[in-house]
């Protein structure tokens, strides 16, 4: 099997160097404009949830004996079609909702990791508490900027997330070559 997987890495591995290249001009592009990236990912996410609430909407329209009690697909797909609209005409209300609740889920997600890390013996607790403290960081920074951050944090971490990925691919990618075969 692994051998199967490195030889599948090699086959492909200028693909792969490309879209790691590809990945990482998408993430400089994000950061460049940080809050169009924002507000054009918090519309997209609006426009998932009016897709699926209209496919959702199809299938609840079946036939009533391939049906049992309430037609669950049918309410789902008109509120996932609601909250889809909702989202795509306010989208900038949105991306400072959810800029508030990703500051809030950083903060206690790193007061978690801090204490689990200072309360507990184990090893590598040294990088769970360097996590703790850069994500209860992050946390508050993002909260004492909102709602300015609101505009623009989404789109920077797509950036640095794209970034990073891409810059995986083109280390995977480099590495492949150097792997012996099993």
């Amino acid at each position: 099997m692994k051998a199967y997987f490195i030889d599948e890495l090699e086959e492909n591995r200028r693909w792969i160097m490309l879209l790691g290249i590809f990945l990482i001009i998408l993430g400089i592009i994000a950061l460049s404009f940080a809050m169009v990236a924002t507000l054009v990912s918090v519309l997209f996410f609006g426009m998932i949830l009016i897709i699926a609430g209209i496919v959702q909407g199809i299938y609840g329209f079946r036939p009533a004996e391939t049906k049992s009690g309430l037609n669950f697909e049918l309410i789902f797909g008109i509120l996932s079609i609601i909250a889809g609209g909702l989202i795509a005409t306010n989208f900038t209300a949105t991306a400072f909702s959810m800029t508030i609740v990703l500051a809030a889920f950083l903060i206690l997600g790193g007061i978690y990791r801090i204490i689990v890390a200072t309360t507990n013996e184990f090893a590598g607790k040294s990088w769970i508490l360097f996590s703790g403290i850069l994500s209860l960081s992050l946390g508050i920074l993002v909260f004492i900027k909102w709602p300015f951050s609101g505009l623009y944090v989404i789109g920077f971490g797509i950036g640095v997330d794209l970034m990073f990925f891409g810059s995986a691919l083109i280390k995977i990618s480099s590495a492949v070559k150097d792997v012996e075969h099993i």
